[in-house]
């Protein structure tokens, strides 16, 4: 129906949302409204919509208007984007492992143009279908997508997609069949050893794989032996931050330390770089990497509300940004 057609277009202005999120809290009216969404926008509605803001301002993206808007703004993950772009130079090769429907992947793209190259990983095929349709609508067909999940073996695995109800950048890897549910398919599984050995060494990488990150490095030696990439690793939950941690130290890549754990308006974790940068920021004296001097939390915690809101933003999110063999450039 073109009514339909016009509501889901509509649906990806921001004013209008503002306006939706208002009126729905009504008695009476916010029920019929949402019982006319649900009609008009079933929740595998996909539009074709361009970024507002940011580093991929204009990039052109075919968004789910329920849970997916959040890329419109420009400021999506925006500590990852500016670290991503920071270290984008004519010919930067980057991985972008655990890839969804590409963003990162078009904006360093765009960027980098023919100077540069781009290899995109992603298991799941509604993903991937979408990242083959932004690079085509936005002219970025250099972009070498590489449909598979990035693991320690080659082979095959189990994968379990998200939910359809979701931005679906939830997928996981499956290791006990047990646990497997309709929504688990199989997938090739590759490393990234093997990538570059067919092509090229990455010298900047992005993991974000919801708890697989170890499983990746482990079948990354070759390259972190001899190109000493960028790394900038999403860490979901403690194992996977200790098993990460683990494989870094014991191929001597220095860390940064241990992690602090607090509860301010949030529970976040700060690592060593992350408690450098408030103290820096906040003008307070701060502790070395090694650990030689501690920082007193109390005073830390005590001054944090005074940081703007992109800092504090950045910081909750558990994102470590390090240069092999050392971290002291993003100091």
């Amino acid at each position: 129906m073109k009514w339909r057609s016009l509501v889901q277009r509509l649906s990806t202005l921001s004013l209008l949302r503002k306006i939706y999120a208002f009126a729905s809290r009504i008695p009476i009216l916010g029920s019929a409204l949402n019982e006319f969404s649900r009609t008009a926008i079933p929740s595998d509605t996909l539009v074709w919509t361009s970024i507002r803001s940011g580093p991929g301002k204009g990039l052109w993206l075919r968004l789910n208007p329920r849970y997916e808007m959040e890329y419109l703004e420009g400021d999506y993950e925006a500590p990852v984007e500016r670290i991503l772009l920071s270290n984008l130079r004519p010919g930067t090769v980057f991985y972008d492992v655990g890839a969804h429907i590409g963003v990162f992947s078009l904006i360093a793209a765009r960027n980098l143009g023919a100077h540069g190259s781009v290899f995109v990983f992603e298991p799941d095929p509604s993903n991937v279908r979408r990242i083959r349709e932004h690079a085509s609508r936005n002219q970025l067909d250099a972009i070498q997508i590489i449909p598979k999940a990035v693991c320690s073996t080659v082979g095959r695995l189990r994968f379990q997609r998200a939910s359809f109800q979701s931005s679906m950048n939830r997928g996981v890897i499956v290791e006990d069949a047990s646990a497997a549910k309709e929504s688990t398919i199989e997938v090739e599984s590759i490393t990234l050893d093997a990538v570059a050995r067919e092509h090229v060494l990455p010298n900047l990488i992005k993991i974000d794989v919801e708890g697989s990150e170890a499983a990746i490095l482990h079948g990354s030696e070759e390259i972190f032996r001899s190109a000493k990439p960028l790394l900038v690793c999403e860490i979901h939950h403690q194992q996977a931050s200790s098993d990460v941690t683990g494989w870094l130290r014991a191929r001597a890549i220095r860390s940064i330390g241990s992690k602090a754990r607090q509860n301010f308006r949030a529970i976040f974790s700060l690592n060593m770089l992350d408690i450098q940068v408030i103290c820096r920021r906040l003008r307070l004296s701060h502790p070395d990497p090694q650990g030689s001097s501690k920082i007193r939390l109390p005073q830390l915690l005590r001054a944090l509300p005074r940081l703007d809101k992109p800092l504090f933003s950045e910081l909750v999110l558990r994102v470590s940004a390090v240069r092999i063999p050392t971290y002291d450039e993003h100091l």
